[in-house]
């Protein structure tokens, strides 16, 4: 069974799937880790936080500008 790691924020029940190798996903990582600064964030497995928190990847704003090609 493969497991999948996310990284949860306590207070805002957040959470943000782990994949080490992709680049993108450490740069949402990074933004997670800023906006959720001072919270609780823990790191667990997806199927303890599943139902009960929301994917903030799903919730992103779309890419700035500044990041468009």
């Amino acid at each position: 069974m493969i497991y999948l790691r996310v990284r949860a924020c306590i207070k805002c029940k957040e959470y943000l799937p782990i994949h080490p190798s992709n680049v993108q996903s450490n740069f949402m990582l990074k933004e997670f880790e800023k906006k959720h600064s001072g919270h609780t964030v823990v790191t667990l497995e997806l199927n303890e936080v599943k139902g009960e928190y929301q994917n903030a990847a799903n919730k992103r704003d779309p890419k700035p500008a500044s990041m468009e090609a």
